[in-house]
């Protein structure tokens, strides 16, 4: 389904193709600060949610029918920070799009009978959601000194070669090899 050219949906569209673009780009410079930071977990996470953003373009894009268009486009200009600063940004701007930006295009896009892009519009705007849970999560560890510490027994994941350990919190080095903590996540479930 394409949007037609004289719709606001086909405006929202060009303007979201844009924002989630520009996301994509700054998860990727966020990305390579948390390396330097030595925060391996949250440099893959910035990395993932990176390329779920370029996804997320790719698809608003499809609805375009290869036309351009003009559009206004905010522009975040957010400076490159800390870990810390870059993932309070993100949760806020991740927050804002899940609850109030892309319901409302799915509001406009459902009133000109465009039921393909409302629903698109919805569904991403649930992946949003998680980004800015997932985001909110590494915030609040992170803050409190515990994304490497637990108050229970937690297995603790080498996300660098897999190996695991039991205790209240990660190594400072993995045994095996030989990469730092920023390496290790508390291991997910075996079932998914």
């Amino acid at each position: 389904m394409t949007a037609p050219e004289d719709s606001q949906t086909r405006s929202n569209l060009l303007a979201t193709f844009a924002g989630e673009c520009q996301a994509a780009t700054r998860y990727a410079y966020y990305a390579k600060q948390a390396g330097k930071e030595g925060q391996d977990l949250i440099r893959s996470v910035f990395l993932e949610i990176s390329e779920q953003e370029r996804v997320h373009a790719k698809r608003f894009l499809s609805h375009l029918g290869g036309a351009g268009g003009e559009a206004v486009v905010h522009v975040n200009g957010a400076a490159l920070g800390s870990v810390l600063e870059n993932l309070r940004g993100t949760i806020t701007e991740e927050a804002a799009v899940s609850r109030l930006v892309y319901p409302g295009y799915a509001r406009t896009a459902r009133e000109e009978g465009l039921t393909e892009i409302a629903l698109l519009y919805e569904n991403i705007a649930k992946a949003e959601a998680r980004h800015a849970a997932r985001l909110s999560a590494l915030f609040d560890r992170l803050s409190a000194g515990t994304l490497h510490s637990r108050t229970e027994p937690t297995l603790w994941y080498c996300r660098h070669c897999g190996w695991t350990t039991q205790g209240l919190e990660a190594p400072e080095r993995c045994p095996a090899c030989a990469h730092h903590r920023g390496h290790f996540q508390a291991a997910p479930p075996l079932d998914g």
